[in-house]
């Protein structure tokens, strides 16, 4: 029985794409790697860490250090986002979230990203206390598609794996839900690139109340 949900940042709670993009060619690019849609497909929902092992990968260069990568991506995305008028919370979001605690579903964030990035968005939008738990590379050890960061978030919530869901858009974020045995919900409507959504329960392209209720009936939390 479903008894908590967890949901990505980047994507999900933020279209944090159009405002990461450009950093991400600037730093992919910078080590002489050509940065495209493909890459993105890559990258997408990944830490400066596991940024970082890519790096070394594809450029056969062992001398890009993972705090290298840390540092520069902690130092521009968070700037970024703090400067940035145009971000916003994603429509419905709000809605699904009151409905889903209604439901006496426990809440949790699940991201990649730096614990102070996701932080940062919670309180500027003032949904913070919705959620009971927040979970970050910075302390599962982990990136995804490793399971680690929603495994220790299910942990934190005090719920099995497999009575969790995830809400995720990235390739990477679907497989790491899967992986930790959690069903996963497909959130689409930040699709900047086609990602391959395989594994997913079903996917949204809106926090509507008509796909709340979809998502009720299927996890028969009403």
């Amino acid at each position: 029985m479903i008894s908590a949900a967890i949901f990505d940042m980047d994507g999900v709670i933020i279209d944090s794409e159009p405002i990461y993009i450009p950093i991400d060619r600037q730093i992919i690019e910078s080590y002489g790697v050509t940065f495209d849609g493909e890459l993105l497909k890559k990258i997408a929902g990944l830490s400066p860490v596991s940024i970082a092992a890519k790096l070394r990968e594809w450029t056969g260069n062992d001398g890009i250090t993972d705090q290298e990568l840390v540092d520069l991506y902690g130092v521009k995305l968070f700037e970024a986002l703090k400067n940035s008028p145009d971000l916003k919370l994603e429509p419905g979001l709000e809605q699904w979230l009151y409905r889903l605690k209604g439901d006496g579903v426990k809440l949790a964030v699940g991201s990649s990203s730096p614990r102070k990035q996701v932080e940062y968005v919670l309180t500027r939008f003032n949904i913070i206390e919705y959620f009971d738990t927040i979970v970050t590379t910075t302390e599962a050890g982990k990136s995804k598609p490793a399971p680690d960061i929603f495994l220790l978030a299910a942990k934190k919530l005090g719920v099995s794996p497999n009575d969790c869901f995830v809400v995720e858009d990235s390739t990477n974020g679907v497989r790491s839900a899967v992986d930790a045995g959690m069903a996963c919900i497909g959130y689409t409507r930040c699709h900047h690139v086609a990602f391959d959504m395989t594994g997913t329960e079903f996917n949204v392209d809106a926090f509507s109340m008509e796909n709340y209720v979809k998502l009720a009936d299927h996890f028969k939390l009403m």
